[in-house]
């Protein structure tokens, strides 16, 4: 504090200056008190009519001051010195700060500070006294960059705060992918990417299912094969793989003589089945089911697909019954070599399969043809439409044969049978002696 004086009577400041060297005594000088608690550190003379005091004071207010010289004259100022108390700034350095946006708060004085691109240091504009606590934070995050502060929180001590240092890095977020049933998703697991980065996944449907779409809450992306990337990342988001099963479609169709059910187009889920009800239309049987489905069974007259992979189809083809006709019940089982033929049944059946059991008076002939003509094995009449022919008909075979016909006639109606003549081990048949034989 400088003070400055008027000579009032010739009174002036007086100092003798430096001390003479030992063993001279030292000078007595001018001093000061200053009221209210002040410390005075030093007095500094400067002419008749100014002295300088560096002072400490603990609290603010006016304080009286007397100057006293060498000689012990001295003088008081009443409400000379006006002590306030002395106020400091807060801040620190910037590093990394390469985007615009950064808004640091300090909770001393309310404060707020933008802080530009590129900074290396700031200050809150409003300075505060010794003693204040602070806490200093990141209000607004600058774009694409976190920042964040080291050395927050304190209190003023005496100086300004110089180490609430701010470090800026780029953002980094968090990309969580998924996928539902039917599929996998790689990597599974969550990613981290910077700001305005993208992530990749490789999205891969299990066997019978296909891709549907990608949801979830990162930007919109694209797809390229398999190869799913996302839109540029500005925060946490997930990525969710949806896939659904492969559907495909079965057309039935039905020739002349009958109808299938449905016989709509149908949609079959992958490796699953379609069933169909044939029905013959009257006079006409189904003859068997084809198309380009994979083989499938029948029921009664329920049809059932092999499992569906592919568009396919399914025809069921009806032929009409033959007229009264005639039929084997019991088909003739394989002749050793040497013997006679088994029991055979032969129905006499009407254009749907029926027996014609009002018959018991026709006649019925069981023939093979061999050495140029038709031979008669037997002959019986029928019961309720019905010819039983026991075992051991007439004739004998002899000649070894695969699928030889047996035929059934009465009147204008016939039937026929196949049988295969085995090798009989117990007996030799050498050839060579008859022109013909069975």
């Amino acid at each position: 504090v400088v003070i400055n004086a008027t000579s009032t009577a010739g009174s002036v400041f007086y100092d003798p200056g430096a001390n003479l060297p030992a063993p001279a005594l030292p000078f007595n000088h001018i001093s000061a008190t200053v009221s209210g608690g002040v410390t005075v550190n030093s007095v500094t003379y400067n002419s008749p009519t100014q002295v300088t005091l560096n002072i400490t004071a603990a609290t603010a207010g006016l304080r009286n001051v007397t100057i006293t010289n060498p000689d012990g004259q001295s003088v008081t100022a009443n409400g000379c010195i006006n002590v306030t108390a002395a106020n400091y700034t807060i801040g620190g350095s910037v590093s990394g700060l390469t985007a615009s946006g950064l808004v640091l708060a300090v909770t001393a004085g309310s404060q707020t500070v933008s802080v530009p691109s590129g900074a290396t240091s700031y200050v809150f504009p409003t300075a505060q006294p010794n003693g204040t606590a602070y806490t200093v934070s990141v209000q607004t995050q600058p774009t694409g960059l976190t920042c964040s502060v080291s050395n927050a929180s304190g209190t003023i001590s005496g100086a300004n705060v110089v180490n609430a240092n701010v470090a800026c890095s780029v953002s980094q977020y968090t990309v969580t992918p998924s996928a539902g049933t039917g599929g996998s998703i790689a990597p599974s697991t969550p990613q981290t990417v910077n700001y305005n980065g993208t992530a990749q996944f490789t999205l891969t449907p299990s066997t019978g299912y296909h891709l549907v779409n990608v949801t979830g809450t990162c930007p919109a992306g694209s797809l390229s094969g398999n190869l799913w990337t996302t839109g540029a990342i500005t925060a946490n988001c997930t990525v969710v793989a949806n896939f659904a099963i492969d559907t495909f479609t079965v057309t039935p169709s039905a020739g002349t003589g009958g109808s299938i059910a449905p016989s709509t187009p149908q949609t079959v889920n992958y490796n699953g089945t379609a069933q169909f009800t044939l029905t013959p239309s009257t006079g006409y049987h189904l003859v068997n089911v084809t198309g380009t489905c994979p083989a499938g069974s029948l029921s009664g007259n329920l049809w059932t697909t092999g499992a569906i992979t592919a568009n396919c189809t399914v025809v069921a083809n009806f032929a009409a019954n033959p007229a009264d006709h005639l039929v084997f019940s019991q088909t003739p089982a394989n002749v050793l070599q040497g013997n006679r033929l088994g029991a055979v049944v032969v129905s006499i059946v009407d254009v749907d399969g029926n027996v014609i059991s009002t018959d018991s008076s026709s006649q019925v002939t069981l023939s093979v043809t061999a050495c140029g003509g038709p031979i008669t094995l037997a002959q019986v009449t029928v019961s309720n439409g019905v010819a039983s022919f026991p075992a051991d008909a007439t004739q004998r075979f002899y000649t070894l044969a695969t699928g030889r016909t047996l035929s059934a006639g009465s009147g204008s109606l016939s039937g026929t049978a196949n049988f295969d003549v085995v090798v009989n081990n117990d007996m030799v048949f050498p050839d060579g002696f008859e022109s013909c034989r069975l």
